[in-house]
């Protein structure tokens, strides 16, 4: 259950931060229609995935990758995964550092005026040092199922904030239009 809660959160929670965004940058057409595409694509490529699993054998991705190509083929999945990895924190530390401290974000609107833009500003990057000292150490724990609760309670909260997304737009739109 711990890996259902974990997958959920690498392939659901990333995309739903930025879903407002997208759909202020893309429109009501566009975005939905991206998403769905995106969907399929994604499970497509996991079948995908499951049938090598299935062909050669079972393994991680790195010994599916030695399976199917050798040494060269472990080392490329390897660094693919190193690089995937890297991304996901990226986006995650900008995201939490641009809703905390840029224009717009917790600190400026609980310490300005109410339209969140007249308040303190801290420089985004200054949140990373303070990430880092959170996720350095959570990266050491080798069991994942340590953290199952914790996934659960994200997955909860993804949940959550979809219904309020999703009922704040439809409000908008019945009272604004599209």
């Amino acid at each position: 259950m711990a890996t259902c809660f974990t997958i959920f959160k690498g392939f659901v929670a990333t995309g739903i931060l930025y879903v407002p965004k997208d759909f202020y940058n893309g429109g009501y057409i566009f975005t939905p229609v991206t998403l769905i595409i995106s969907l399929f694509v994604t499970l497509y490529c996991a079948k995908l995935l499951l049938q090598v699993n299935d062909r050669i054998g079972g393994g991680s991705f790195p010994e599916m990758g030695f399976k199917a190509y050798g040494k060269v083929g472990k080392k490329f999945v390897e660094i693919v995964l190193v690089a995937s990895q890297f991304g996901f924190c990226t986006a995650y530390v900008y995201f939490v550092a641009s809703q905390i401290g840029g224009p717009g974000g917790v600190i400026p609107c609980i310490s300005g005026d109410s339209d969140c833009m007249g308040g303190i500003e801290i420089n985004k990057w200054v949140w990373m040092p303070i990430c880092m000292a959170i996720y350095v150490p959570l990266v050491m724990v080798r069991k994942i199922e340590v953290f199952a609760i914790t996934h659960a309670f994200g997955d909860a909260m993804i949940i959550i904030t979809l219904f309020v997304i999703f009922g704040y737009a439809g409000a908008s739109l019945s009272n604004k239009g599209p």
